[in-house]
């Protein structure tokens, strides 16, 4: 399937077919949802109401939403999802949709399931996307008119995080999900840019490479963790996603020069 970002669709012409829009109370859903095996048929993006979710794609990679996030999911697309977090009255949002580029060849945004993270002033195109699906007697142009806007309010929403760079994204998603260990491809891929341009512009920006940028606050966390709680070394280590828990004791030692349970103990003295 041809791949044309959303940043770039907005310098070139394309079409577009309203399928539906609909909202999805979160207590109707199954607590979790997979359609591996199933590619879907359409593209969707959709907004997170009152709740928070993990994607997991074909290819493993792991994605986490929290309220007022917005998803896209390409067509043909194989995906698990799971509510991992929700309030009395959460839902999604939901709308599905076709894309052709001037000459009609289908085409996505991504070839991968893509999160636009705090977008929650988008709610109200949603919710007019949805009351006109509801409407038989809808203009299709309205409904289009609808998502030509929500596109365009995303591309300027990447617009506006990039006048730090291009990376912004990358860089907030790691500072929120460095816990979850995200490779370097998927933060290149989020930006739409080259895995070797994102390590570039990111030692530009931050001084670190992003491995070592990520490190630094996953020990940051593990400093706390054995300041201000009981955890215990093992359940800190998988907390942050360390491969094992020698390897966090390594790490920790290498940079502080003392052990995790040693750091825990002369806190407390002191």
């Amino acid at each position: 399937m041809d791949v044309l970002s959303i940043y770039e669709s907005e310098k070139v012409g394309y079409h577009l077919r309203f399928l539906e829009a609909i909202r999805i109370p979160q207590r109707t859903v199954a607590p979790f949802f997979s359609s591996m095996g199933y590619p879907k048929r359409q593209d969707m993006i959709l907004y997170v109401d009152g709740c928070s979710t993990r994607y997991q794609d074909k290819g493993g990679r792991t994605l986490t939403t929290h309220p007022g996030d917005v998803v896209y999911v390409p067509k043909g697309a194989e995906y698990t999802v799971g509510c991992i977090e929700e309030s009395q009255n959460a839902a999604t949002l939901q709308i599905n949709f076709l894309l052709f580029r001037e000459s009609f060849s289908p085409f996505i945004f991504s070839d991968e399931i893509v999160i636009f993270q705090n977008q929650r002033r988008l709610r109200e195109l949603f919710e007019r996307a949805i009351l006109l699906s509801k409407n038989a007697g809808a203009s299709p142009m309205k409904q289009k008119a609808i998502l030509f806007e929500l596109f365009h309010c995303l591309c300027d929403t990447g617009t506006r995080q990039s006048e730090g760079g291009l990376i912004r994204l990358g860089i907030d998603y790691l500072d929120a999900h460095y816990f979850e260990d995200p490779s370097v491809a998927s933060l290149a891929r989020m930006c739409h840019v080259s895995e070797e341009y994102f390590r570039r512009l990111f030692k530009e920006q931050k001084g670190l490479s992003p491995v070592a940028y990520k490190n630094e606050l996953r020990r940051s966390k593990a400093r706390q963790y054995l300041m201000y709680t009981d955890m215990s070394v093992l359940e800190i280590s998988e907390s942050l996603s360390y491969a094992t828990v020698s390897h966090f004791i390594k790490d920790f030692k290498e940079h502080h020069k003392t052990t995790p349970l040693a750091f825990r103990n002369a806190y407390k003295r002191s």
